[in-house]
């Protein structure tokens, strides 16, 4: 797009007008449409649970926790889960049953050293409750962070919908005044024409 003055904005962007109405028209028309779903939804969340926990879910979270508590890189501690998950998934078993001794065996052939973690801290590690109330930072899925989320953008919405009545009620108050202009303007007319 080149430079345009604003009053000849229509020129220059017409086709680019078209394209944010249509993208605009088909986000309205998907939240439209996610809304009517999510109202009647219904969630097992035992089964959800369930499904996390039999999932290679938290396979990320076991390396966050290998370089908090064990000092070691990224990468090292992202291998030594990707082996794992790796050799659990084809024997068919789930991410649950990873035993202490598995993950030392793993971590020692690629640190170079023995593992220092905990049974406990291993158990945590694998626990997706575990892995969401740790993400309590904004825009994370832990309770109170959503509930932050949630309030800080509940109120950004009801200041826009004050705003947009505030504004409709001007554009209604300036609609109603250019009409009483118009009939004025006709009764004049209208009564200089008779004369």
């Amino acid at each position: 797009m080149h430079n345009i003055p604003f009053g000849d904005v229509n020129d220059g962007a017409e086709h680019v007008q078209r394209q944010v109405h249509s993208g605009a028209t088909e986000l309205l028309s998907g939240a439209a449409l996610l809304d009517r779903a999510l109202a009647k939804a219904t969630f097992n969340r035992q089964l959800l649970l369930e499904r996390a926990r039999s999932s290679f879910a938290t396979s990320t979270e076991l390396a966050d926790t290998l370089v908090r508590l064990e000092g070691i890189s990224f990468r090292t501690a992202h291998a030594v889960v990707s082996s794992l998950v790796d050799r659990l998934s084809s024997e068919g078993r789930q991410w649950a049953s990873l035993t202490l001794t598995e993950l030392d065996h793993a971590f020692s052939a690629r640190a170079g050293r023995p593992l220092r973690m905990s049974a406990a801290e291993l158990a945590a590690a694998l626990d997706p409750e575990e892995f969401v109330a740790l993400r309590n930072t904004l825009g994370g899925p832990a309770l109170e962070a959503m509930r932050s989320s949630l309030k800080q953008h509940s109120a950004a919405l009801q200041c826009s919908r004050n705003r947009w009545h505030s504004r409709r009620q001007t554009l209604d108050l300036c609609s109603q005044r250019l009409r009483t202009m118009g009939l004025d303007a006709a009764e004049s007319s209208g009564s200089d024409t008779r004369r």
